[in-house]
C-alpha cells in the first residue's frame, strides 16, 4: 500500500515492513498455537486406538 500511496524512500519502506509485521507475527503465533492442539488432539486420539490408558493425563504438549 506504501508503494502506491507514497514516494519509494527508505522512511516509507521501515513503515510498510513494521506493518507487515504487526499483522503478520501475531498470525504466525496463532496459527502455530492452532496447529499444536491439533497435533494433540491427533495424538490422543491414535494412542487410544492403540489401548493406551489414561491418553488424556499425558502432558503432550512440551515447552522448554
Amino acid at each position: 500500500m506504501v508503494y502506491l500511496v507514497a514516494p519509494f524512500t527508505v522512511d516509507n519502506l521501515v513503515t510498510a515492513f513494521v506493518g507487515a509485521g504487526m499483522i503478520f507475527i501475531p498470525a504466525m503465533f496463532i496459527t502455530y498455537k492452532n496447529s499444536i492442539v491439533t497435533f494433540v488432539t491427533l495424538a490422543e486420539r491414535i494412542f487410544t486406538t492403540l489401548g493406551w490408558q489414561n491418553v488424556k493425563n499425558i502432558d503432550l504438549i512440551f515447552y522448554e
